[in-house]
């Protein structure tokens, strides 16, 4: 079956029990049955199957399936009144096959028959990812909002506050693949990728990638883009993310960026050669604090170092990551609540925030 459909808008009552009469009387013709399809929510179905659609309104019924193909006429009706988008987003209805009879439990691609454990929208999305993944329910979640009049604390004074003093990276090769769409460059180089010591831990650059829009926030302000670039510890077994914020307002391509595009759409850990330095400045000051994985597992393991200096590429290079990663809903997860977390920060830049202080690298 096709996979990450759209949510349906709910039927009222009235055309439930209108397509319930109808469907009825075509099972009783047939003998067969038609269910609801669901994403791992079992509980929205009764064993041996479900013709019922007020069953799956808790969840959202995401397609109608057949038992066997004598029911293809009851599925037929269910769809007219309930059409479902396939997830090609061009508003043909779930095709009803024979198939689909392991609609319970769970959805496969169609392609690869390969179990779908997360995904950035519907019932695979964020807002599901605690029932599979617990730790993405946890206290300590990413991403987080930054509020620098109100819940920001200063870092004391004898504590690196740059970029500079607290990483070293230089022009090294990285391996691309693609991971949910999007491309994940991972350290290539015998001799390391880059450095991050903070609080006395030496962590080494193991991959970066990228999400639009921004996964964090300042005063509740998205921006067009936030690359990570992802260091490990491995005595603590613990990560360090140095995250810079993007804008796409610049008037020329910025080179890096168009460097890392160069291999937007490679696979199979092709090699570009990339400097992470490039991608953020070494004076930058950042915002710091404990965090998890904004992915699942969302393991709270993470301390996040983000950029406040807001860097620029050209709208034409937005849109050609935005356009290779499918567009909305993008590859974001939404803000977590903060819990109580202390989140410290550098000397804020010089340059008005109601500028945006847009540096074209």
């Amino acid at each position: 079956p096709p996979t990450l459909l759209p949510h349906s808008t709910p039927p009222s009552m009235n055309r439930i029990v209108a397509v319930l009469l109808l469907a009825g009387l075509a099972a009783a013709q047939t003998g067969g049955m038609c269910g609801c399809r669901m994403e791992v929510f079992p509980e929205c179905l009764v064993p041996g199957g479900n013709t019922t659609p007020g069953m799956c309104t808790k969840y959202e019924c995401q397609g109608w399936v057949c038992t066997d193909q004598s029911t293809t006429t009851t599925c037929e009706i269910l769809e007219a009144a309930f059409p479902i988008r396939d997830g090609a987003g061009d508003g043909d209805m779930v095709p009803c096959k024979a198939e689909y009879v392991n609609y319970a439990m769970p959805v496969w691609a169609a392609e690869t028959r390969t179990f779908i454990e997360w995904s950035w929208d519907g019932h695979s999305g964020p807002r599901f990812w605690g029932l599979k993944f617990p730790d993405c329910d946890g206290q300590a979640q990413s991403p987080i909002d930054f509020e620098p009049a109100i819940n920001i604390e200063p870092l004391p004074a004898d504590t690196p506050s740059t970029f500079g003093e607290i990483s070293s990276h230089s022009a090294v090769q990285f391996s691309v693949t693609q991971v949910k769409g999007a491309p994940l460059y991972s350290c290539a180089t015998a001799a390391g990728c880059g450095t991050l010591t903070w609080n006395g831990l030496t962590y080494t650059l193991v991959q970066f990638h990228m999400h639009s829009p921004s996964e964090h926030t300042i005063n509740g302000i998205h921006y067009a883009h936030e690359m990570h670039f992802v260091h490990f510890n491995e005595a603590s077994g613990t990560y360090a993310v140095i995250g810079s914020f993007w804008e796409a307002g610049a008037s020329e391509l910025n080179a890096a960026v168009e460097n890392l595009w160069s291999c937007i759409d490679c696979a199979d850990e092709e090699i570009v050669t990339v400097n992470p330095a490039d991608l953020f400045s070494v004076g930058d000051t950042f915002y710091t604090y404990g965090g998890s994985f904004t992915t699942p597992p969302c393991t709270e393991i993470v301390t996040f170092f983000i950029g406040q200096t807001i860097y620029n590429m050209a709208p034409s290079q937005y849109v050609r990551f935005n356009t290779h990663i499918g567009g909305y809903p993008g590859d974001s997860r939404p803000i977590q609540p903060l819990n109580g977390r202390v989140i410290q920060a550098g000397p804020a830049p010089t340059v008005d925030r109601a500028m945006k202080n847009l540096v074209t690298k």
